[in-house]
């Protein structure tokens, strides 16, 4: 009888008359093993290493799946077409369902609305918050705008420096104080940036849909932030305060 792994076709006791199984038959999670009476083909009998392989070519299930579509290489391909296609339904389904009523601030109640003309001088205060689009637009003294793309690497940011045109009618520590404060919110977390950069190589559609998300939600922390937590320390007058909004 041949030792585990040779098999004998001719009769004879000799151990040179054993020679060794093709390796190539041989998958790589499996061994030889033993039959009585020896093994008297090239085909040797073998067996998985782990119950959890299948035979014949002891694959995990995912791996019978794998090369049952094709190899490696073109489950590749279909998985990523499946996760680009996914993708561009789920950014089409946030484009249209998802609109700006998510920034919108709160309406007016009509509480708010009316305007209390027993106080001339709360009656002029309500009309500077209540004052049209149009005439809005003439009140307003400067827009500033934010520096940098808004990405991972260059969050948006301001600069400390009041602009000229505001110079006169802030507080120039307070305004420091302001623009620390909004750049705190603007920037991004450590976590953001690396979930980027994994869903860039991994699937890039859904790393522009999570850049997107995180942008939107800066946005919307930006407005929650001046809009109902600053007290506007910054500007010099209290009509100035009233007129906040020309600081946009």
């Amino acid at each position: 009888e041949c030792p585990i792994g040779t098999y004998k076709i001719e009769n004879g006791s000799n151990k040179s008359l054993c020679w060794p199984c093709p390796p190539e038959i041989l998958p790589r999670r499996a061994t030889y093993i033993s039959v009585r009476g020896g093994v008297t083909q090239s085909s040797c009998p073998y067996q998985c290493i782990s119950d959890k392989y299948r035979m014949p070519n002891c694959y995990t299930p995912l791996e019978e799946v794998i090369y049952a579509l094709g190899g490696p290489w073109l489950f590749g391909l279909l998985l990523s077409g499946l996760l680009v296609l996914l993708a561009l339904v789920l950014s089409a389904a946030r484009m249209k369902f998802v609109g700006t009523d998510e920034f919108s601030g709160p309406a007016p109640t009509p509480h708010e609305s009316q305007i209390d003309h027993s106080f001339p001088f709360l009656e002029s205060l309500n009309e500077v918050l209540e004052t049209n689009r149009a005439e809005e637009s003439q009140s307003h003294v400067h827009r500033m705008y934010f520096m940098g793309p808004n990405t991972f690497g260059e969050p948006w940011h301001l600069p400390h420096s009041p602009p000229e045109q505001i110079n006169e009618l802030v507080y120039e520590d307070a305004f420091n104080r302001f623009v620390d404060e909004i750049n705190c919110l603007t920037a991004y977390q450590w976590w953001e940036g690396s979930v980027h950069s994994i869903l860039s190589v991994l699937a890039y559609p859904f790393a522009w849909s999570w850049q997107q998300w995180r942008c939107k939600r800066k946005v919307q922390r930006l407005r929650e932030y001046v809009r109902s937590e600053y007290d506007h320390a910054c500007l010099r007058s209290c009509r100035s305060r009233a007129l906040y909004e020309g600081l946009k």
